[in-house]
């Protein structure tokens, strides 16, 4: 999903800071589509969870692009029983998916203020909001994430810098391929999207620019959730009345 919002966002004319911690020849290709398009595109090296060298990236980008674009990173972690969830993993977890998120968050805020405001667009997940038992930890770092989003929204709204959450459902990429490996495991799956189909990269590309653009900024603090509408479902799986008759 970075890589594709990275592409919608060079295709209306920005430049774009691409950061990972590995992954090196996957992001040199991005950045070259990038280029393809008449835009700059500059790689860094980046864990999250540093915060030094966060904001060694954030100021990075400010100087060579004159400006800052930004995705947060994230991890699934190990599927596994909720009581058998080791310390090191939730750790792990955590510590990408939310501290990583505000370390960037804070290392930004400076470039953000100076330049008189812009946006902030955090990446959660509905499994912030719709749960998964064999995944506790990945929800726990996901739900997280809106208070936090909220919080900022709050602290930074006055100084003209906009704070909003994505929430993506099953989007089809290798990070979904995790969790929905077998065909009945898919099949229930799309049984729960009223859109019919899976989301691709693309389908979130549209909210991303939408929250980064003029046209929202009097949206603050806002949870835009991109899933074909499984979060609109009832509990109970079963939407035709005449599938409850004894």
């Amino acid at each position: 999903m970075g890589s594709w919002i990275a592409m919608g966002m060079a295709r209306c004319g920005a430049d774009v800071a691409l950061s990972d911690i590995g992954n090196e020849e996957k992001l040199e290709g991005v950045a070259q589509r990038i280029r393809e398009l008449g835009r700059q595109a500059l790689t860094l090296k980046v864990d999250v969870r540093d915060r030094p060298g966060v904001e060694q990236s954030m100021k990075d980008a400010a100087e060579q692009l004159g400006g800052i674009n930004m995705a947060n990173a994230g991890i699934l972690g190990k599927l596994q029983a909720a009581h058998q969830v080791s310390r090191h993993v939730f750790r792990e977890v955590m510590e990408t998916n939310v501290t990583g998120v505000y370390n960037c968050c804070r290392a930004v805020y400076p470039h953000l203020k100076s330049a008189g405001g812009c946006k902030i667009i955090i990446m959660s997940s509905i499994a912030g909001i719709r749960r998964f038992g064999a995944q506790v930890a990945y929800c726990a770092s996901k739900g997280a994430l809106l208070p936090l989003s909220k919080s900022l929204a709050v602290a930074w709204g006055k100084e003209n810098i906009q704070v909003n959450c994505l929430l993506p459902g099953a989007i089809n990429t290798p990070f979904l391929d995790t969790v929905v490996n077998t065909k009945d495991k898919l099949d229930y799956l799309m049984d729960r999207i009223p859109a019919g189909r899976l989301g691709v990269g693309e389908d979130v590309v549209g909210p991303a620019i939408f929250l980064a653009s003029h046209a929202s900024d009097y949206v603050n603090g806002a949870e835009l959730v991109v899933d074909g509408g499984g979060t609109a479902l009832p509990m109970l799986k079963q939407q035709d009345p005449e599938e409850f008759k004894v």
